[in-house]
């Protein structure tokens, strides 16, 4: 007589099929983390590279033009400055860096979770799928500024 052992609770067995699409939604949603890693990185530095170079230059001008060491060059480079400083702001406004900052570090967020959801055998997939469709739909859709 062979002994078998009833399922243990909240074990759900699933076909090979099951687990090979559940393994590529996970590896898609993976490799779509490491992208919005990337973006997260990458729109931080510009946005935060823009306010402080704008800052900087911003300030730069002001003080050149009472430093009397420089006096010789000291409106032109007060000038170059604030344009520059002008120009940063300028880019950052009309690139909408924070704004694509902000859009990426949402969806990254919202990735990891549902990272964790896919870890649990049990969930649902359908549900994971549409759920991960959606953070790249919002995502698309804050990156562009409108729906």
């Amino acid at each position: 007589m062979s002994s078998s052992s009833p399922p243990q609770p909240g074990a759900n067995p699933q076909s090979a099929e099951a687990i090979a699409a559940r393994k590529a939604l996970q590896t898609q949603i993976e490799k779509q983390q490491a992208i919005y890693n990337l973006g997260t990185v990458a729109w931080s530095a510009i946005y935060n590279s823009c306010l402080i170079g704008a800052a900087i230059l911003s300030a730069a001008a002001a003080i050149v033009v009472k430093v009397d060491a420089w006096k010789a060059f000291a409106v032109d480079t007060a000038a170059i400055c604030a344009g520059l400083s002008a120009l940063l702001n300028s880019l950052n406004l009309g690139g909408g860096f924070d704004r694509k900052w902000r859009a990426n570090r949402a969806a990254r967020s919202k990735i990891k979770q549902l990272l964790v959801d896919i870890s649990d055998p049990t969930s649902d997939m359908p549900t994971i799928r549409s759920q991960f469709k959606q953070i790249v739909n919002d995502e698309d859709i804050a990156i562009m500024g409108h729906p």
